[in-house]
C-alpha cells in the first residue's frame, strides 16, 4: 500500500464544476499521509520501531514514521514535546493492561477494532477505574465511558508542538 498520495480538493464545486458551497477553495497542495490505525496484528504493531517524527499538514499531530523490518508504515505518536523517542518502540497495550491513572490515546471502543478516541494534538484520556471485565475512562472531552478491557490503547499522550502564542494579528506573517 502507498504511503504517501495526492488529496483531491473540490474547491466548492459540484460534478459539473458549479460553485455549490460558496468561500471555499484555495490552499496550498497537500499529500495525505496513510495512517497505520489497526491493532488486529498486535505483536506487529510492537515490534516497529520509530524512524523518524513526520510532520503531517492533514492533522494537528506530529507522526512517526517507524520501521519493521524492511517495511516502512506511519505511526500517530504519542510522547513529550521532545525527539527523544526516535529508535524507541511504540507501546501499544489493552486496557487491562494499564495502571489507575495512566495517561493513554487512540483507544478503540471495540475489540480488535480501529483506535477511535483521543487522536488529536495534546490529546489524551485518564484510566480512572478498573474491573475485571470493563475500564472507565475520562475521554479528552471529560465525559466517562466504560469500555471493554480487551480493547488497545497507547499508554501516553499525542505528541504535540508547543503552542506558540502570537499575541496579535499581524505577527504571523
Amino acid at each position: 500500500m502507498k504511503l504517501l498520495f495526492g488529496l483531491r480538493k473540490s474547491g466548492g464545486r459540484n460534478n459539473r464544476g458549479r460553485v455549490t458551497v460558496r468561500h471555499r477553495g484555495g490552499g496550498h497542495k497537500r499529500l495525505y499521509r496513510h495512517l497505520e490505525y489497526s491493532y488486529n496484528n498486535y505483536n506487529y504493531l510492537l515490534s516497529g520501531k520509530i524512524k523518524s517524527i513526520v510532520y503531517d499538514p492533514n492533522r494537528t499531530a506530529f507522526i512517526a514514521a517507524c520501521l519493521n523490518g524492511n517495511k516502512l508504515f506511519f505511526k500517530i505518536l504519542g510522547g513529550i514535546h521532545n525527539f527523544d523517542l526516535i529508535g524507541k518502540n511504540i507501546q501499544v497495550v489493552k486496557l487491562k493492561n494499564v495502571g489507575i491513572g495512566d495517561e493513554i490515546f487512540n483507544v478503540s471502543l471495540n475489540a480488535g477494532q480501529l483506535g477511535k478516541i483521543g487522536r488529536a494534538s495534546g490529546a489524551k484520556c485518564k484510566v480512572l477505574k478498573q474491573s475485571d471485565n470493563y475500564t472507565v475512562i475520562r475521554m479528552p472531552s471529560h465525559q466517562i465511558k466504560v469500555l471493554n478491557n480487551e480493547n488497545f490503547c497507547i499508554l501516553g499522550s499525542v505528541f504535540s508542538k508547543p503552542l506558540k502564542v502570537l499575541r496579535k494579528a499581524g505577527r504571523n506573517r
